[in-house]
């Protein structure tokens, strides 16, 4: 069964929420990342179709998910990654927030949670 927070839609949803708040992360001095188990062609389409300001870098095999604990899941008997969010700074992972808020206010809330943080 697959959960209304994971399809294409509400992925694209929040990559352009994402993108809409770019100037926030800026002023922060925070780059945004993008990554999934998809492919380069689906995530360059994806980066294309949605305008997107950031990159998405695609990670097949969950190198950066076994390494780090990044959360995954089983969907539909693939693997796929959890939606998360990781805040790094200087090199570290410092917070991860998941579950997060729904993805059109997700960027909202973590520019704010970086405003805070200094």
């Amino acid at each position: 069964m697959i959960r209304g927070d994971e399809t294409a839609l509400i992925d694209a949803e929040q990559h352009r929420a994402f993108r809409d708040r770019c100037d926030d992360f800026t002023a922060c001095r925070f780059t945004v990342v993008g990554i999934s188990s998809q492919s380069v062609v689906k995530q360059q389409r994806a980066v294309e179709v949605n305008k997107l300001l950031h990159e998405l870098l695609s990670d097949p095999n969950f190198l950066l998910a076994d390494a780090l604990g990044v959360p995954t899941r089983r969907l539909g008997g693939v693997r796929v990654y959890e939606r998360a969010t990781l805040l790094v700074r200087s090199g570290w992972i410092n917070q991860v927030l998941s579950p997060r808020p729904t993805p059109d206010i997700h960027p909202t809330y973590v520019a704010h949670l970086l405003r805070r943080q200094g």
